[in-house]
């Protein structure tokens, strides 16, 4: 009976986290009926371990943290997620993994509190989900998620702070196999702008070959797409940009004037998709550092406020927001108008929802996400935008 009573003193005298925190991670340290008292405890309280362990924060944006559950929270990590997105998920308990799309794939960037621990890399959507949600819900998730790397261990193979061209070296790379990841400025020291491709170092060889090649394919693509327009010869000019989107598919200009090409031909549909893709690669040259949210069939493109401390929930100065190109406002016209075209379709609606976040129009943005909840009210991102929106203006 006294071992009773002390367990019972002990669990009453505990925060809900610490009993979480004792009935998962530090449970090899616990008996068998310190858990059946710490959930009798629990019942006590009015509420559950399972409740407690479904209140995760997310940053996904330049708007503060917000609270979530851990559905909610999953859903953002789609196949559509465009390349270099990133958003950071913290559980219950503080810990917290940084979660970057990549042209092959994903990486997870684990963070103790704000410290650095490793990072693993995940070729498919479904595992990186997999290991995400056991991470959420305090079970063990790294022998699922691979081999860490300590990314200081790795070198760096280019780096430029136009981040068009080193995505494009990077899609080279996943073309050939080759393992690495861009490093974006997030995680850079203030000041430093440059974007960074990094290559293990028994990998950095090969990298440099496969870097080396294909750099004639594209200057005699755009030569032949220059001599193709000063020719009026629409059609030859078109297969320039289709043969470029391959080779330089971060380039917003191949994009966009791919775009008007595909227009003049009334091929509206594809036009679209050229602009949607034109946005995104601007965006990302623009402000490479992205939140996780759709690509180019319908996705935003918000900046995550920041590294370190910053992704954990740490006070951060605001951001201001950021200068777009002369381009943007024109590709921004013509989905409108192919909008109107075309009719009510959601992967237009969250382009120039991107769009309006990006220049800061928060007003126009939530419009656009209300729009796409009347067509599909199952939207997830739409839905998660709209409350970072309505807590952005508290």
């Amino acid at each position: 009976m006294e071992e009773e009573r002390l367990l019972l003193e002990r669990c009453a005298s505990l925060s809900d986290l610490e009993l979480v925190r004792n009935l998962t991670l530090s449970r090899a340290d616990n008996s068998a009926a310190f858990a059946d008292e710490a959930l009798r405890e629990f019942a006590r309280r009015g509420t559950s371990m399972e409740a407690c362990i479904n209140r995760v924060r997310v940053h996904a944006g330049e708007t503060r943290s917000g609270e979530t559950d851990i559905d909610t929270a999953l859903a953002l990590v789609t196949d559509g997620v465009p390349r270099r997105a990133v958003a950071s998920f913290t559980h219950c308990l503080g810990e917290t993994l940084v979660v970057q799309r990549e042209g092959w794939g994903w990486v997870l960037h684990a963070y103790a509190e704000d410290r650095y621990e490793h990072s693993y890399l995940i070729d498919n959507t479904a595992s990186a989900r997999r290991a995400l949600e056991d991470f959420l819900r305090l079970q063990p998730w790294r022998e699922g998620a691979g081999a860490g790397h300590h990314l200081d261990d790795w070198q760096t193979l280019a780096s430029s702070e136009d981040a068009t061209h080193v995505l494009t070296l990077s899609d080279r790379l996943t073309l050939a196999g080759v393992p690495h990841i861009v490093r974006p400025t997030l995680f850079t020291a203030p000041g430093d702008n440059a974007a960074a491709l990094l290559v293990p170092r028994r990998h950095k060889a090969a990298a440099a070959a496969v870097i080396n090649a294909g750099q004639v394919s594209v200057q005699q693509l755009r030569r032949q797409a220059q001599a193709a327009d000063a020719a009026a010869d629409a059609a030859a000019e078109l297969a320039a940009y289709d043969e470029l989107v391959k080779v330089d598919g971060d380039n917003h200009a191949v994009h966009y004037n791919r775009g008007v090409l595909l227009l003049e031909a009334e091929r509206h549909e594809d036009a679209a998709a050229a602009f949607m893709e034109a946005a995104i690669c601007g965006m990302n040259k623009v402000k490479p550092d992205l939140s996780l949210d759709q690509g180019s069939t319908g996705g935003g493109l918000l900046g995550l406020a920041g590294v370190g401390a910053r992704l954990v929930g740490r006070a951060v100065s605001p951001a201001t927001g950021p200068g777009y190109p002369d381009w943007f406002d024109d590709v921004e016209l013509r989905l409108q108008a192919l909008l109107h075209r075309l009719g009510p379709r959601v992967d237009v609606l969250h382009s120039l929802a991107s769009m309006d976040r990006f220049k800061g129009d928060n007003v126009a943005a939530a419009e656009r996400y209300q729009q796409i909840l009347l067509l599909v009210p199952g939207d997830e991102v739409a839905r998660f935008q709209l409350e970072y929106l309505a807590a952005a203006g508290d």
